[in-house]
């Protein structure tokens, strides 16, 4: 049944003399480790193997073999709008990774975070599912430079925060500002290093 999982390439059972079984998973980085772990436990308890635990199982996660090393797992600004309707905005955001490409929108009344949920939620399809949750969007005075400060939550309890200095197009800094809350996690969770 765990073979079933997206993103599991395999897993296997054993356990060693006079010690407790363990599970070893090897995946692809769709969704964290521990929501892995998590989703592992709970199938294999309702399949009947109750005194599973956490500490039983380990997970592996790989990088997809089309991916050209970290520089292809960090996403990339691939277009972003911002349309009046009245007295709402409507923003879009187009990401990419590699080849691929990933839309996200978002319907409200203040600039930032519009366009920073429309960010998240292109940035969530790349996840595979709703893992982020957009939090704030700011525009900040730092010194003589004005700063987008966004802040996000991944899964339930990790905060993230992105920032960008203003200096052309208040929209584009706005995307970069939920990018740069995101990229390394990204990166991580897609098995890449970080640059």
């Amino acid at each position: 049944m765990v073979l079933r999982m997206p993103g599991v390439i395999s897993a296997q059972v054993y356990q060693e003399e006079d010690q407790e079984p363990r599970v070893h998973v090897v995946c692809r980085s769709f969704s964290t480790p521990r929501q892995m772990v998590r989703q592992i436990v709970s199938l294999l308890r309702n399949m009947g193997w109750n005194e599973v635990s956490p500490e039983m199982v380990t997970i592996v996660q790989i990088a997809p073999t089309d991916d050209a090393g970290p520089a292809g797992n960090r996403l990339k600004i691939f277009g972003y709008s911002l349309v009046r309707n009245g007295t709402s905005l409507e923003g879009r955001c187009r990401l990419g990774r590699g080849p691929a490409t990933f839309e996200g929108a978002a319907r409200g009344g203040v600039l930032t975070a519009v366009l920073a949920q429309a960010a998240v939620a292109a940035i969530n399809e790349t996840l595979g599912g709703v893992a982020l949750t957009f939090l704030d969007s700011q525009i900040i005075d730092q010194g003589e430079r004005k700063v987008v400060l966004t802040t996000l939550r991944f899964g339930k309890e990790e905060i993230l925060t992105g920032s960008a200095v203003v200096h052309g197009v208040l929209e584009e800094t706005v995307v970069r500002a939920t990018l740069d809350a995101i990229n390394r996690r990204v990166v991580l969770y897609t098995g890449g290093k970080p640059d």
